[in-house]
């Protein structure tokens, strides 16, 4: 059969929202010099395909159908169709495809149908809280400014210094923390674990996400900060993992939508104030499915505290501050800030200062009462030192059902 034509799309669409809906109007032109009767067994749909920009690679091949009307497309016609359309979940730059299908037979631009081709940005989706607080704001900073060096601080990942041997290398340590989390489920807790579906909590850049990709059918990732999850998504289109969802995290996790088989989180966490951390905490628990796993890692003190086991020393209480004081350390907390302290030291006046990046420490005993609290009733650990910061890595099993 001869399909020699062309599709024509009407659509004012140029961005949409990751896994979004919408409708394009289509117009079928038959140029090929005889009518395409309606075929029962081989009917005649539009539909689309989804390529990213960035590749080239489809990342979404059959798309929603709808039937042509008419049915048949007589020859020098034309038949017209509206095409709802779903929006990739990974956020990026894309060319929608819009074709025909012979059900069960072929694609029509296989056989002389040149399709319509509509280039289209794939946003993530906006958080419904629109006000970031404390860490969040220093969070996207890092995010915008030196986002690599903000997840892994070692000199290498500055983004003024970045090259194609250190994102190797920045890639590479997460595939080997990735096979390290499924090996140590699997030797303690669930022998033949395979996630199905994962959430990494504060993915930044998509270091883990993308190994996750690899071996899961789904994977979600949540970052406070557009500017990490903006980065995330490039580096997902350009190591082909187009099965990771990228979505804007908040203190209620407002964006994710069910349960996990593994909720995973590392390095994170002690970047969050522990009052609204203990919160997160026993709600990525709660987003575990039954007989699912959790593999999440905590900070709980200082090696230099050795004396007071890891925490700092209470200071000594003084006198009441003076009114004088009292008006000076408004007038202060007012005025902006000259430099800011990060994970390896502080800013000087020489340089541009870097983002605050906080190191919190958690009490053990209250995430052990929320992980009692939610049934389960075994922890395997593993102590971590991340210069000095002293943490617990807890692999855990929420009961199954019965």
């Amino acid at each position: 059969m001869n399909f020699s034509g062309y599709v024509s799309a009407a659509t004012s669409v140029n961005k949409v929202a990751a896994g979004r809906s919408f409708s394009v109007q289509v117009r079928v032109h038959n140029r090929s010099g005889q009518a395409w009767p309606a075929d029962t067994l081989h009917p005649l749909n539009a539909s689309y395909h989804w390529d990213s920009a960035t590749t080239g690679a489809t990342t979404v091949h059959d798309g929603h159908r709808s039937p042509l009307t008419p049915a048949t497309v007589e020859d020098d016609g034309y038949a017209d169709a509206e095409l709802m359309v779903s929006a990739p979940k990974l956020a990026g730059y894309y060319r929608l495809v819009v074709t025909v299908v012979a059900e069960s037979l072929a694609w029509l631009e296989q056989h002389g149908l040149t399709p319509a081709v509509l280039e289209i940005e794939v946003a993530v989706a906006q958080s419904a809280v629109a006000k970031r607080q404390g860490t969040d704001i220093e969070w996207e900073r890092w995010g915008a400014d030196d986002p690599y060096f903000g997840v892994l601080t070692s000199p290498q990942f500055r983004q003024q210094a970045m090259t194609d041997d250190a994102r190797a290398v920045f890639f590479a340590s997460g595939h080997a923390h990735v096979t390290q989390v499924l090996n140590t489920c699997r030797a303690h807790l669930v022998p033949d674990f395979a996630p199905n579906r994962v959430l990494d909590f504060g993915c930044g850049v998509g270091r883990l996400v993308i190994p996750f990709a690899s071996v899961a059918h789904e994977v979600v990732g949540l970052d406070i900060s557009p500017s990490m999850l903006a980065e995330a998504a490039r580096n997902c289109h350009e190591q082909s993992a187009f099965n990771v969802e990228l979505l804007p995290s908040d203190d209620t996790l407002s964006a994710l939508d069910g349960d996990f088989d593994l909720v995973h989180s590392s390095i994170v966490l002690q970047h969050v104030e522990v009052s609204r951390g203990r919160i997160l905490f026993e709600q990525l628990v709660q987003r575990i499915r039954p007989g699912g796993l959790g593999a999440m890692q905590i900070t709980y003190g200082w090696d230099i505290y050795a004396d007071s086991f890891g925490q700092q020393p209470a200071k000594p209480a003084g006198p009441p501050p003076k009114l004088w004081q009292v008006l000076k350390g408004e007038i202060k907390s007012h005025l902006p800030r000259k430099t800011r302290s990060f994970a390896s030291g502080a800013a000087t006046s020489a340089v541009a200062p870097d983002p605050e990046m906080q190191m919190n420490f958690y009490n053990l005993s209250e995430l052990m009462f929320l992980l009692q609290g939610a049934g389960v009733s075994r922890v395997y650990s593993e102590l971590t030192d991340h210069g000095g910061a002293l943490g617990i890595f807890l692999y855990f099993q929420k009961p199954p059902i019965g």
